[in-house]
Parts: C-alpha cells; structure tokens; sequence
C-alpha cells in the first residue's frame, strides 16, 4: 500500500553461529544489517522480517557466501 511504512524489522541468520549480526537498525522506509566473522566457502541465509504500520508482515531472505578479501 502507498504511504505505508516500516515499525518493526528483525534479522536472523541460518545457520547461527559463525556469522553473526554486529549491528541493525531501520527507518521507516528501509533496514540495514551489518554482519561480521562467517566461514569461508559457507552460505548464510541472512533473513529479514518486517511488519509496517499498516499490519502487513513481510520475509526477505539474502543468501550470503563468505570469500576471501
């Protein structure tokens, strides 16, 4: 919906463990996360879950494969 906005957004990361969340945040219209550590040659599912003003609920996932610099 036109207007709506972002009032809650949560990371989570699969498999937990060696990846993990440094820091999150959001605004109204958008969501960050920052990750550190992870193995290399693993695949992280990085999901996030947001709820708007309006009630609707929403999942994004962000697969993550960790390579050498």
């Amino acid at each position: 919906m036109k207007g709506d906005t972002i009032v809650d957004s949560s990371w989570t990361i699969d498999p937990a463990g060696a990846l993990t969340n440094a820091s999150e945040s959001f605004t109204t219209t958008g969501t960050v996360i920052w990750l550190t550590g992870g193995n290399r040659g693993r695949f992280y599912k990085v999901i996030n879950h947001v709820t708007t003003a309006g009630g609707r609920e929403d999942d994004r996932t962000i697969l993550v494969e960790m390579k050498n610099k």
